[in-house]
């Protein structure tokens, strides 16, 4: 079974129900996309290399059933604030939406992807991974942060203690980021196993 990185902390909190609603969950016929998560889709459209121009026009056809023409102005205004934040930051962009598909534990895989990638020379942590969007005071207590740190260092092959993994609202200043150590993220790889465990014995 697969939870992605956005959901893990529901998982986490309650495993059980989690999987009964996974299981009745109706089948998948698409999704309607809205303005804001057709905002997270433009920025990664813009740091692959497409211009500003190009990008608000992928973010008007994602949300393009989106009934709330005056909030697809506003988002799209946020795209140029973010953009306009990123040219001064001076940040290079390796990649974005960046999949983090590598925990397997059991019967539990865990998916998704992260929104940016970045190198940062100079820093104590030169590679610097960011997720995009609203995100809670204590997101540095979340499961899915040290595990996407090992799932970077693994998949990129970069040593542990150089990646910091960050949020960011978009249009909204700097990320705050942290780094875990080897010790935390050896605590989160034991968590998920243990997660993965329980959804074997539900299935």
């Amino acid at each position: 079974m697969k939870v992605s990185q956005r959901e893990l902390e529901r998982f986490r909190r309650n495993p059980r129900a989690w999987v009964l609603r996974k299981l009745d969950a109706p089948p998948f016929r698409g999704m309607k996309i809205w303005n804001q998560t057709a905002l997270r889709m433009a920025v990664h459209w813009f740091h692959k290399g497409h211009t500003l121009a190009e990008s608000r026009a992928k973010l008007e056809f994602y949300a393009r059933k989106d009934p709330d023409l005056e909030g697809r102005e506003r988002v799209v205004q946020r795209l140029y604030r973010y953009a306009q934040w990123h040219r001064e930051s001076g940040r290079t962009v390796t990649h974005a939406k960046f999949s983090l598909a590598s925990g397997n534990s059991g019967g539990l895989l865990l998916g998704g992807s992260i929104d940016r990638v970045e190198m940062l020379l100079g820093s104590t942590q030169p590679l610097q991974a960011t997720f995009l969007g609203s995100y809670k005071e204590r997101w540095r207590d979340e499961l899915r942060m040290p595990l996407a740190q090992h799932a970077l260092s693994a998949r990129l092959g970069w040593p542990l203690i150089e990646i910091a993994i960050g949020v960011q609202v978009i249009d909204s200043g700097e990320p705050e980021t942290h780094s875990f150590s080897e010790d935390e993220v050896s605590v989160a790889l034991e968590e998920f196993e243990g997660l993965g465990v329980q959804v074997s014995d539900l299935l």
